[in-house]
């Protein structure tokens, strides 16, 4: 998935690269058969190269989430510039705070947000908000101060 979302990013496809970044995400293709993963010998030797968690009784796997902050601060920030590319910069600013919420040291987050809260201020859509929880909590954009308003018109 990452790879071929690089190539619609070069492509200038940025609708494409989103839908693709998304995917990663999602990790529909690595979709393993609940018989198999319920067995933990397999979990533990030949699928043991994608991790797994239970949840609610299923064995998932997710290319994003707590287990993977690096991976997902990127992910994110991927998906994050494919979007800021587009002009998409109220979506662009949500995925990159949640990179963020993965990994709040990852500079390359930091440093778009930066450059997309710029870009909207001279667009003058950056809006102050107040920070009503600071607490940072994986997969929930953090919190910046800062909001980008949608388009008028």
């Amino acid at each position: 998935y990452y790879r071929t979302a690089q190539i619609f990013m070069i492509r200038k496809q940025y609708d494409k690269a989103v839908e693709t970044y998304q995917a990663l995400m999602d990790a529909p293709g690595c979709v393993v058969d609940q018989s198999l993963l319920k067995k933990a010998g397999l979990r533990n030797t030949i699928l043991s190269y994608q991790g797994y968690t239970e949840e609610n009784g299923t064995w998932a796997h997710h290319h994003v989430g707590p287990i993977n902050p690096r991976e997902s601060a990127e992910a994110y920030t991927s998906m994050a510039n494919a979007l800021f590319m587009g002009e998409r910069l109220e979506e662009a600013e949500q995925a990159y705070r949640k990179a963020l919420s993965y990994d709040q040291s990852f500079d390359m987050a930091k440093k778009n947000l930066e450059v997309t809260y710029r870009k909207a201020q001279g667009e003058n859509r950056l809006k102050p908000v107040k920070v009503s929880d600071p607490k940072v909590v994986p997969g929930f954009p953090v919190q910046t101060g800062w909001l980008i308003a949608p388009r008028k018109g």
